[in-house]
């Protein structure tokens, strides 16, 4: 858009004309800003809000995009390029709140209107047209599920493309380039759109110096990204890590092109199947296939399409997500080229088509909209989502007990509101250990992979140790736990047939404790190899007189009383250190003295206990030995020992 034709839309004399415009854009970011904070409110965002919330607040702080939340990096940059989240740290700076970015991504995906009107405006001659097409955009099912899934950067990319697409063509090169230097702070990706504007600028405008120098720009900046700039600023040994999600191509992105240039067959078993075919129907459907009219317009979003439609990883193939945000501007602005075609083609015929091609438009847009539109009245609107629910009351009520400078692990739902602190842990895979407070949702029914405290966080050169937690509140299934300390663990290294390791153990009030009191103790297991049944690991106390053992007390149980069983333990990760507590109730009329603690494990469905040796590879039988529990008269003598 040039800065003549901005002048000229908002010139009071013409503001009348474009109101309806406006008015279109504020209903859409005030309800789609409502129900982004009602979706908030009621724990439907999780991890991806929290790290950009994380980052934000951090930089406000003097950590600029430090982050706990990724694996890859400590600065955010390490993983995904988007410096552009510094531009969020002035309204930090006086709220810092996840609320305020999904209400400015409502906002600016509706700004993103402006060019796809500005453009339909000019070349169909008429506001009426820039107004039909700013309709059939807000009511996009794509531009829904981007404006409610959680919040993403990539979100901003829609009016700046949208800017620099239409810039571009209208042969304004300068706006283009200047609007896509701020584009491309956006994410990374957005480079390789430049390499699609390129092919545009090759092709269609036939300015082929240009277009090969700005195709070479938009590859030359990827590389620049994904091979220095982000690797560089990620931990060691680790690059640009999503390159995963086309490993049937290659491990980088080097061996990714040469295999899909020299071996192009590869790619039709993850091209053709029906989700990704879906993907594309809900697109273009949405639009009367209207782009497919105007495939020079089209080249621009080929590198999107390509990136998109070749991973094998579902969420970039779905119009639920973020990942079709770079698209949606040139597929609109493609509608637009197609409808301007069909008008030009009507005319060779005596017939104006741009009333029936805007008809048809349309119909599709309500179509999509009440078959896929996760917005109130559209198909996918889940109400439920929205219910202010007393689980939803119990969760706020313990969030509010946690002091705001205390490091803490939680589900993702809870991370956006714990975001504004320094350390946020993962429960699935932590990266820091210990924390301060673990808050965690557990409803009935609920199995799921190891969590932390469960999941254990070794450190080189320092002893093996269990975080120990005491729970402090619960309500409505949601457990709040605080820290206590440090349970230091001794190796123990025995191992149950060709899957399980018995790796250490360790006392939490033993192993001297007071005749007629529990005795609690820690294990640490580890599966060595896939396990596809569910084990029951039991903890023994026996009693040996005039030669006989007979057991005195027992404690048998799955992984977290069963919430993590041993067929979820590889789920987010293999090979990982997994502790539990355990207790012992001896009998109150059980004499003071020395007793045997042994361990072992069996199958859940039944079947005899898996054959232990020890750390020699010696066969023990079906039970380990651990030590002397120490049953004492009195008060225990010494406490957190290791027998």
């Amino acid at each position: 858009m040039t800065k003549q034709h901005f002048l000229r839309m908002v010139h009071r004399k013409d503001i009348g004309v474009h109101a309806p415009l406006a008015a279109l854009m504020v209903v859409y970011a005030l309800l789609f800003s409502f129900l982004s904070l009602r979706l908030h409110q009621t724990f439907h965002t999780g991890n991806d809000l929290a790290v950009f919330s994380q980052v934000i607040w951090n930089t406000t702080q003097g950590r600029p995009f430090e982050t706990s939340l990724v694996a890859e990096a400590t600065n955010f940059l390490g993983q995904h390029f988007s410096p552009i989240l510094a531009l969020f740290t002035p309204l930090y700076a006086i709220r810092p709140d996840a609320g305020i970015l999904l209400v400015s991504q409502a906002v600016i995906v509706a700004l993103g209107a402006i060019p796809l009107y500005a453009y339909a405006t000019r070349k169909l001659g008429g506001t009426r047209w820039g107004l039909g097409i700013a309709t059939a955009y807000l009511l996009f099912p794509a531009v829904h599920f981007v404006t409610l899934d959680e919040f993403h950067p990539i979100a901003l990319a829609i009016p700046l493309l949208g800017f620099a697409a239409y810039s571009l063509l209208m042969r304004r090169y300068r706006a283009f380039f200047l609007v896509f230097a701020v584009a491309m702070l956006v994410k990374e990706e957005t480079t390789l759109i430049l390499a699609g504007m390129g092919l545009l600028i090759f092709f269609v405008h036939r300015r082929i110096r240009l277009g090969i120098v700005t195709t070479a720009l938009g590859v030359g900046l990827a590389g620049l990204l994904l091979y220095v700039i982000i690797p560089g600023l990620a931990r060691p040994g680790y690059g640009y890590v999503f390159t995963h999600r086309y490993d049937y191509l290659g491990e980088n992105v080097t061996d990714i092109v040469f295999h899909l240039v020299t071996h192009p067959q590869m790619v039709l078993p993850y091209l053709l199947i029906w989700p990704k075919a879906l993907f594309l129907i809900q697109l273009f459907g949405a639009v009367s296939l209207l782009p497919l009219l105007a495939p020079g317009t089209l080249l621009m979003a080929l590198p999107t399409f390509v990136y998109l439609l070749l991973s094998d990883y579902p969420f970039q193939y779905s119009i639920q997500h973020q990942y079709t945000a770079p698209l949606i501007p040139i597929l609109f602005l493609a509608a637009v080229d197609g409808l301007y075609r069909l008008y030009r083609w009507g005319q060779g015929h005596g017939h104006d088509w741009r009333v029936p091609g805007m008809g048809m438009l349309l119909g599709s847009a309500l179509l999509a909209f009440a078959l896929w539109s996760p917005a109130p009245l559209g198909g996918a609107f889940d109400p439920s989502e929205y219910a202010i629910t007393a689980h939803v009351k119990a969760g706020h009520r313990l969030l509010a007990q946690i002091p705001a400078q205390a490091s803490v692990a939680s589900d993702w739902k809870f991370y956006p509101h714990l975001s504004n602190r320094r350390v946020l842990g993962d429960l699935l895979n932590p990266r820091v250990s210990p924390v301060d407070f673990v808050l965690v949702d557990q409803p009935p029914g609920y199995v799921s992979a190891p969590l932390y405290p469960h999941v254990l966080l070794p450190k080189a050169d320092q002893p093996l140790v269990y975080p120990l937690f005491q729970d402090i509140v619960k309500e409505d299934n949601i457990t709040l736990s605080q820290y206590q300390r440090d349970i230091v663990l001794q190796g123990i290294d025995a191992r149950f047939g060709e899957v399980l390791r018995l790796v250490a153990m360790g006392w939490i009030n033993g192993p001297y404790v007071p005749a007629g009191q529990p005795a609690r103790l820690v294990l640490v297991w580890q599966a060595t190899s896939h396990l596809d049944k569910r084990y029951v690991f039991f903890v023994h106390l026996l009693r040996t007189q005039d030669q006989e053992t007979s057991l005195v007390a027992q404690d048998d149980q799955e992984l977290g009383r069963g919430l993590f069983p041993t067929t979820k333990w590889d789920e987010w990760g293999a090979n990982k250190l997994l502790a539990d507590e355990y207790t012992l109730s001896p009998p109150p009329t059980l004499p003071a003295g020395d007793y045997t603690l042994t361990a072992g494990v069996y199958p859940r469905s039944g079947g005899p206990n898996l054959t232990g040796t020890d750390r020699q590879g010696n066969a023990v039988g079906n039970e380990v030995y651990l030590g002397v529990l120490h049953l004492t008269q009195s008060s225990p003598a010494r406490e957190g020992g290791t027998p």
